[in-house]
């Protein structure tokens, strides 16, 4: 698994460009369950890891439990704490938390990862069917060049 500060690293790197992986949103992003399964199948992939996570961001605007166990799927050990009450075994701690919730309505965030555009204040966004995107050929010096 990943640090939480490794993820958003990850998904700075998202743009328009050739998918990775095929994780059927509508499905993982209503259930904890399906969304475990991912993790167990795919979660050492971070490009699952950051389209998991951009998933969770579209699910905390909605859901902010919902969205913090899957969180505790995607961190360190570290950053997560046992819970039996949680479906997951686990919660999230204290510093973690405060990341997500300084994303509480901004749902212009996960948005911007799920299509949608400034120009059309992000209402173009599918984030039922969000696929997140990633240009393999990053480079700094091409931030912002030839991409819409």
């Amino acid at each position: 698994m990943m640090k939480l500060w490794m993820v958003v690293a990850v998904l700075g790197l998202v743009l328009p460009a050739a998918a990775w992986a095929e994780v059927d949103s509508a499905k993982v992003g209503s259930s904890i369950e399906e969304f475990k399964s991912v993790v167990a199948a795919q979660g050492g992939d971070p490009h699952v890891v950051a389209e998991l996570a951009v998933l969770a961001l579209v699910v905390y605007q909605r859901d902010e439990d919902l969205a913090r166990t899957m969180f505790s799927l995607l961190v360190e050990p570290d950053d997560v704490t046992p819970d039996g009450k949680s479906p997951t075994g686990y919660t999230v701690v204290r510093h973690v938390a405060d990341d997500l919730a300084r994303t509480r309505g901004k749902e212009n965030i996960a948005r911007g990862y799920c299509g949608g555009t400034p120009g059309k204040r992000y209402e173009d966004a599918d984030t039922t069917n969000c696929t997140v995107t990633f240009d393999t050929q990053y480079s700094s010096t091409r931030q912002g060049v030839n991409f819409p």
